[in-house]
Order: structure tokens, then sequence, then C-alpha cells
């Protein structure tokens, strides 16, 4: 049985015959398919290449609509009364505005790049550190949250992080009941942290990860006076520390940013 092309091509999609050959061509696939191969809409459908010449067809027809509405346009401007001096004043406003956009979307890009550089990051930890007591000298606190408030002695584990001599020092508050309940002679789980004078992951033999897990743990970062610090890049070092332990795979540039921060700040006339 034919197709009925009024009903069958709406069902399918697509305009009138007439449409489809406007903008498809006469001796096109689809219309091949329509006026001769086919008798039914399933038959066309199990064609292997119909969805693609469907979208082709689509996006052509877009194409013809956009040039015909831009072709529409330009007669209007063509016999309206507006004059030349006004169609240039036009197109040169609408290419300033262009212009404008242009450049604010750049200095965006230039922004944000220069912000992420390498040297702006040197920069702001230096910046960082000139309101710091011990400058490149970080001290992170594990503290069980009941202990929140008396943390510089009743923590769990405290790694400082001297930059000025490359070297990680590590205490454990032995002296909470807590920390002896585990066992910790399994390498698994053993408390993890990158250690800057061997460049590479260390273990800590007394504190054993499960206590970090069943309790609600704080992160606490200070200078050598046990003052806190609220800085981007502090509060990096801090982050990095509790994720390391439990990925040593994870990026390590919150400790090579302050590094070459402070070869940088020793190296200038900062």
């Amino acid at each position: 049985m034919p197709l009925n092309l009024e009903i069958h091509l709406k069902e399918l999609g697509l305009d009138n015959i007439i449409e489809i050959q406007k903008i498809m061509g006469e001796k096109s696939k689809l219309i091949k398919y329509i006026l001769e191969d086919c008798d039914d809409i399933e038959c066309i459908k199990k064609k292997n290449d119909y969805y693609i010449i469907y979208y082709c067809y689509k996006i052509r027809k877009f194409i013809y609509q956009l040039s015909d509405r831009f072709n529409y346009e330009i007669n209007i401007l063509l016999n309206s009364n507006i004059s030349y001096y006004d169609i240039i004043l036009n197109i040169f406003f609408l290419t300033l505005v262009v212009i404008v956009f242009i450049i604010m979307y750049w200095d965006s890009v230039y922004r944000i790049a220069k912000k992420n550089s390498r040297c702006s990051i040197m920069d702001t930890i230096i910046t960082e550190n000139k309101n710091i007591v011990s400058p490149y000298i970080y001290n992170i606190y594990i503290v069980d949250d009941n202990y929140k408030s008396s943390f510089i002695t009743d923590y769990i584990l405290c790694l400082t992080y001297d930059f000025t001599k490359n070297f990680t020092n590590v205490k454990d508050g032995l002296d909470k009941e807590y920390n002896k309940k585990y066992d910790t002679q399994i390498d698994d789980k053993k408390f993890k942290y990158y250690d800057l004078n061997t460049d590479y992951k260390s273990t800590n033999n007394m504190i054993n990860n499960d206590i970090l897990k069943i309790n609600n743990i704080s992160y606490i970062i200070t200078d050598q006076k046990n003052n806190i610090i609220n800085t981007e890049y502090a509060n990096n070092l801090k982050k990095f520390i509790k994720e390391y332990n439990d990925n040593i795979n994870i990026n390590i540039n919150p400790i090579f940013d302050i590094k070459y921060a402070y070869t940088k700040n020793i190296s200038s006339d900062y």
C-alpha cells in the first residue's frame, strides 16, 4: 500500500514532499525511499542510513531557514528608508560590541590563568607567610573533637612540616588510652604521611587508622606558637595531610607549592 504522504510524513517528523525536494534535492536518497522503495513507514525506518539522512535533513532545513531569514532581513534593510550612513553606523556599533565582549572574555581567561600560574601561587604563599610567626613551618594536629579546645596537649598525632629545613617531625599523643586499643602492627592500618626528609611515604607505627575512622576527628594547622593559621595554602596542606593517608597517589602540589615559594623567597628580595 503506497504511503499517504500527507499523514505518514508527519509521523516521520518530515515536511511535505515539495519541501523535502527543495531542501534535499529531487534525486536524494530520502525522496527515493519515500516515492520508490517503500510502501509504509516501517520500511523507511529500517533503511540502514535513514536516521543519518533524517538528521542531515533537519540540519539542512535549519540552515535553509536561517539563510532565508537573513536574506529577508537584508531585503527589508535595503528597501527601507534607512540611509547607508545609518547602516554603516549600526554595523560599526555591533562590531564594537563584539570586540568589547571578546576583550572581556580574554581578560577573564587571562586573570584565571594568572591566578592559577605557578608564579602567582608562589607569590601568594610568600605573602601569606609574612603574617605567620614561624614562616614556612606548620604544625598539623589531628585531634578527637572531644579535645578540640585543648588540642595543643590532647592530640592523637602532631606533624610538624618545616620547609626551611626540609624536615618532618611526628609526635604521638601516647597518653591517650584510645591510642592503645588498636593493633598498630598491621601495615595497612598504619597512618601514612608524606615525609619531607625523604620525599616519599612514611608510616606512623603508633597510630592505627581505625582511630580516625570511628571518632569525630579534626585537623588543625598552626604556627610554632600554636596560633591557628587560616590561609588558603595552609588549608591546602592540611587537606593534603588528611587525603594522603587514604591515598598516597594523590597530587602532591600542596607540598611543592610551599617548597617552591620558600626557595623563591630566600633567593629574592621579598
